[in-house]
Protein backbone atom coordinates (compact mmCIF):
# COMPACT_ATOMS: atom_id res chain seq x y z
CA UNK A 1 0.00 0.00 0.00
CA UNK A 2 3.04 2.21 0.57
CA UNK A 3 3.53 2.25 -2.77
CA UNK A 4 -0.07 3.43 -3.95
CA UNK A 5 0.10 6.08 -0.97
CA UNK A 6 2.76 7.81 -2.48
CA UNK A 7 1.31 7.66 -5.92
CA UNK A 8 -2.08 9.00 -4.36
CA UNK A 9 -0.11 12.44 -3.41
CA UNK A 10 1.16 13.21 -6.68
CA UNK A 11 -1.92 12.56 -8.45
CA UNK A 12 -5.86 12.56 -8.26
CA UNK A 13 -7.32 10.70 -5.59
CA UNK A 14 -8.95 7.49 -6.11
CA UNK A 15 -8.10 7.25 -9.30
CA UNK A 16 -7.59 3.31 -9.15
CA UNK A 17 -9.20 0.58 -8.40
CA UNK A 18 -8.24 -2.08 -5.31
CA UNK A 19 -7.12 -4.65 -7.86
CA UNK A 20 -5.51 -1.52 -9.59
CA UNK A 21 -3.55 -0.73 -6.57
CA UNK A 22 -2.63 -4.15 -5.73
CA UNK A 23 -0.95 -4.44 -8.75
CA UNK A 24 0.99 -1.44 -8.43
CA UNK A 25 2.04 -2.84 -4.61
CA UNK A 26 3.01 -5.90 -6.89
CA UNK A 27 5.17 -4.59 -9.30
CA UNK A 28 6.95 -2.27 -7.06
CA UNK A 29 7.49 -4.82 -4.77
CA UNK A 30 9.49 -6.87 -7.42
CA UNK A 31 11.45 -4.09 -8.78
CA UNK A 32 12.01 -2.81 -4.79
CA UNK A 33 13.16 -7.19 -3.99
CA UNK A 34 14.92 -7.03 -7.35
CA UNK A 35 17.50 -4.22 -6.53
CA UNK A 36 17.92 -5.26 -2.98
CA UNK A 37 18.78 -9.33 -3.98
CA UNK A 38 22.32 -8.69 -5.64
CA UNK A 39 23.67 -6.59 -2.20
CA UNK A 40 22.55 -8.98 0.63
CA UNK A 41 23.79 -12.24 -1.25
CA UNK A 42 20.64 -13.56 -2.76
CA UNK A 43 20.81 -13.02 -6.41
CA UNK A 44 23.77 -15.52 -6.97
CA UNK A 45 23.07 -17.66 -4.20
CA UNK A 46 19.80 -18.73 -5.53
CA UNK A 47 21.82 -20.91 -8.04
CA UNK A 48 23.07 -23.18 -5.25
CA UNK A 49 19.55 -23.71 -3.71
CA UNK A 50 18.93 -27.99 -4.02
CA UNK A 51 15.69 -27.96 -5.12
CA UNK A 52 15.87 -25.52 -8.21
CA UNK A 53 15.80 -27.94 -10.90
CA UNK A 54 12.75 -30.16 -9.59
CA UNK A 55 9.34 -29.92 -10.91
CA UNK A 56 7.53 -29.96 -7.32
CA UNK A 57 9.79 -26.76 -6.62
CA UNK A 58 8.19 -24.77 -10.19
CA UNK A 59 4.57 -26.33 -9.78
CA UNK A 60 4.42 -25.16 -6.20
CA UNK A 61 5.47 -21.55 -7.14
CA UNK A 62 3.17 -21.77 -9.91
CA UNK A 63 0.25 -22.75 -7.52
CA UNK A 64 1.82 -20.20 -4.76
CA UNK A 65 1.30 -17.14 -7.54
CA UNK A 66 -1.86 -18.42 -8.32
CA UNK A 67 -3.52 -18.93 -5.00
CA UNK A 68 -1.85 -15.32 -4.17
CA UNK A 69 -3.78 -14.03 -7.32
CA UNK A 70 -7.11 -15.51 -5.85
CA UNK A 71 -6.35 -14.62 -2.67
CA UNK A 72 -5.91 -10.47 -3.94
CA UNK A 73 -8.99 -11.33 -5.98
CA UNK A 74 -11.48 -12.31 -3.30
CA UNK A 75 -9.98 -9.42 -0.82
CA UNK A 76 -10.63 -6.63 -3.56
CA UNK A 77 -14.36 -7.64 -3.71
CA UNK A 78 -14.51 -8.71 -0.38
CA UNK A 79 -13.68 -5.25 0.34
CA UNK A 80 -16.33 -3.72 -2.52
CA UNK A 81 -19.16 -5.70 -0.01
CA UNK A 82 -18.44 -4.96 3.13
CA UNK A 83 -17.39 -1.38 5.38
CA UNK A 84 -13.50 -0.56 5.68
CA UNK A 85 -13.47 -1.37 9.43
CA UNK A 86 -15.45 -4.53 9.21
CA UNK A 87 -13.05 -5.60 6.61
CA UNK A 88 -10.12 -4.69 7.82
CA UNK A 89 -11.19 -6.86 11.15
CA UNK A 90 -12.05 -10.13 9.48
CA UNK A 91 -8.40 -9.84 7.21
CA UNK A 92 -7.13 -9.74 10.26
CA UNK A 93 -8.81 -12.32 12.35
CA UNK A 94 -7.82 -14.28 8.53
CA UNK A 95 -3.87 -13.56 9.25
CA UNK A 96 -3.93 -14.75 12.84
CA UNK A 97 -5.62 -17.69 12.24
CA UNK A 98 -2.64 -18.47 9.38
CA UNK A 99 -0.12 -17.54 11.45
CA UNK A 100 -1.47 -19.64 14.09
CA UNK A 101 -1.47 -22.78 11.75
CA UNK A 102 1.27 -22.11 10.41
CA UNK A 103 2.61 -22.78 13.58
CA UNK A 104 0.75 -26.19 14.19
CA UNK A 105 1.23 -27.54 10.91
CA UNK A 106 4.78 -26.86 9.97
CA UNK A 107 8.13 -27.88 11.75
CA UNK A 108 8.92 -24.21 13.59
CA UNK A 109 11.08 -23.76 16.44
CA UNK A 110 10.40 -20.75 18.40
CA UNK A 111 12.68 -18.11 19.03
CA UNK A 112 12.37 -14.64 20.14
CA UNK A 113 13.23 -13.59 16.63
CA UNK A 114 10.34 -15.76 15.40
CA UNK A 115 7.87 -14.73 18.02
CA UNK A 116 8.87 -11.30 18.00
CA UNK A 117 8.30 -11.29 14.41
CA UNK A 118 4.88 -12.65 15.00
CA UNK A 119 3.78 -10.02 17.35
CA UNK A 120 5.15 -7.19 15.60
CA UNK A 121 3.04 -7.90 12.37
CA UNK A 122 -0.15 -8.66 14.37
CA UNK A 123 0.23 -5.12 16.20
CA UNK A 124 1.10 -3.96 12.65
CA UNK A 125 -2.36 -5.58 11.48
CA UNK A 126 -3.83 -4.08 15.00
CA UNK A 127 -2.66 -0.98 13.96
CA UNK A 128 -4.24 -1.02 10.32
CA UNK A 129 -7.32 -2.27 11.03
CA UNK A 130 -7.68 0.54 13.92
CA UNK A 131 -6.94 3.20 11.79
CA UNK A 132 -9.24 1.99 8.77
CA UNK A 133 -12.10 1.80 11.99
CA UNK A 134 -11.46 5.70 12.63
CA UNK A 135 -11.11 6.90 9.47
CA UNK A 136 -14.56 5.70 8.08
Amino acid sequence: MGAYKILQKSQKPNALSDIDQQYLNYIFSVVLLAFASHPTGDLLSVLDFPFLYFYRFHGSCCASGFLGFFLMFSTAKLKSLMAPGQCAAWIFFAKVITAGLSILLFDVILTSATVGCLLLSGLGEALLVFSERKGA
